[in-house]
């Protein structure tokens, strides 16, 4: 049958298609297998995630990854918050325009039946959508994820979509209506496809850079099989003003060792801007415009996690560009006060810049970066060095005698390619740029809790 809801929404199941060939079909054996994929990673974002990315292949090759990405919804206090998850998943067999939306009552897995959200015969309306059993009879990159959720979230209803020829934004669109504060959605996306281990990774780098900084022009020229579903969500993240974070990346290399075909997998999640990350963003924005204005600017009821000693970063960009960037690297003074110094330091007295003009604040987009203190790597050699590296998770400060340089973890966003970030990183320094293979050289690395405007 084709075309809208058929009208029997009430009554049907829908059965698993790959339970057995791409997870098990054995209640227990699932069970153990996903337990112990989750007791393998680790909980590093303490708050709702409102979005994530994860993979679809196989539990055995990339079970891991996904589940980076489930375990930040099994915070305790967190994981009640979801009342309907949507599933963006891609069509790797039947084409079609638009969207399936499934038109059943329940989704079964070998965990047990999950509920389809009233939400289904609504988003059936809509234009672009329709069902179409076909879309589902041999799909795994909807399914896959299933048994993960029932295993994280206690109590959730379903809506799942299956993509075709669609235009992103406008699907974007149309999601924004039915997404609140109790919605989880999820874009199901593996990466490069069979490509050799050095190649994929350099081809991954580029399309998690563009997952990272929003950018759909760049993600549509990357490679991903599950391409509609990353470029709605990443749409839906700048009309819902959510913050990337990168969690984690492998391939299938890294699983099997079998390095001469592999295909890359990611876990990125989405949160939206906390009350403490409003305030310390306009905190910044009033400094500058206060000092533009000619004015003091005065600093009331600060809470107690902003007295705190930590270092930061403030970055200004306009247009995605670079309009000045000043911070510690070490932590001497409480956060606030840092923010405070250095959003008037990246607007005024960055030497790579004139100072900002009152006409360009309008244009001005303000990022904030809160470091964790530098810790020293240990390296034998230039390829141990590249090994310990990663990517869009470590801050990096290169020191080779009185030469002394850094690197926010953003900046991988423009320079995925280990070695060509340290060429820069160097020349940065004021080195040659193969200054960073030279023995005497120091690396230290940090990681930051970044969020923007």
């Amino acid at each position: 049958m084709q075309g809208k809801n058929p009208g029997n929404l009430g009554i049907s199941i829908q059965q698993p298609v790959v339970a057995g060939s791409w997870y098990p079909a054995q209640s227990a054996k699932l069970k153990s297998i996903i337990i112990s994929l989750l007791d393998s990673q680790q909980l590093t974002i303490n708050q709702p995630i409102k979005a994530l990315i994860l993979p679809h292949a196989g539990y055995q090759y990339s079970g891991k990854i996904a589940a980076s990405g489930y375990k930040q919804l099994s915070h305790p206090k967190l994981n009640k918050s979801y009342k309907t998850v949507i599933i963006l998943a891609p069509s790797h067999h039947a084409q079609f325009n638009g969207i399936s939306v499934l038109s059943k009552a329940y989704y079964q897995t070998p965990l047990g039946k999950i509920k389809l959200s009233k939400k289904t015969a609504q988003l059936l309306k809509e234009k672009i959508a329709k069902y179409l059993p076909e879309a589902y009879e041999k799909e795994h990159s909807l399914e896959i994820h299933l048994p993960f959720l029932q295993s994280v979230l206690k109590d959730f209803e379903l809506l799942p979509i299956i993509t075709g020829n669609v235009n992103p934004e406008e699907l974007a669109a149309v999601l924004e209506k039915y997404t609140d504060s109790k919605t989880l959605v999820l874009a199901s996306s593996d990466l490069s496809h069979f490509h050799d281990y050095d190649g994929a990774v350099s081809l991954d780098a580029c399309s998690i850079s563009s997952i990272l900084s929003l950018d759909p022009v760049q993600a549509m020229n990357n490679e991903m099989c599950g391409i509609i579903p990353v470029l709605t969500l990443i749409y839906l993240a700048k009309k819902l003003n959510l913050q990337p974070r990168f969690l984690t990346y492998l391939n299938s290399g890294d699983i099997t060792h079998e390095k001469a075909s592999v295909v890359g997998y990611t876990s990125i999640a989405f949160t939206a801007l906390t009350k403490e990350q409003k305030l310390m963003l306009s905190l910044a924005r009033a400094n500058i415009t206060s000092r533009l204005d000619n004015k003091a600017h005065q600093v009331n009821n600060i809470p107690a996690s902003l007295k705190q000693i930590k270092a930061c970063f403030v970055t200004l960009t306009i247009d995605n560009q670079l309009r000045g960037c000043i911070g510690s690297l070490t932590a001497s003074k409480p956060l606030c006060q840092n923010i405070l110094d250095n959003s008037l330091n990246a607007a005024f007295h960055d030497p790579r810049f004139s100072p900002l003009a009152k006409e360009e604040l309008s244009s001005v987009k303000i990022e904030i970066s809160i470091l964790t203190p530098p810790r020293k790597l240990s390296f034998s050699q230039q390829e141990d060095l590249l090994s310990k590296l990663k990517p869009f998770i470590h801050g990096v400060i290169l020191k080779l005698h009185n030469h002394k340089s850094t690197f926010l973890p953003q900046v991988w966003e423009q320079l995925p390619d280990k070695q060509e970030f340290l060429e820069h990183l160097s020349m940065k320094a004021g080195l040659p740029e193969d200054a960073w293979k030279d023995p005497a050289i120091e690396i230290s690395v940090y990681e930051v809790e970044k969020f923007s405007e």
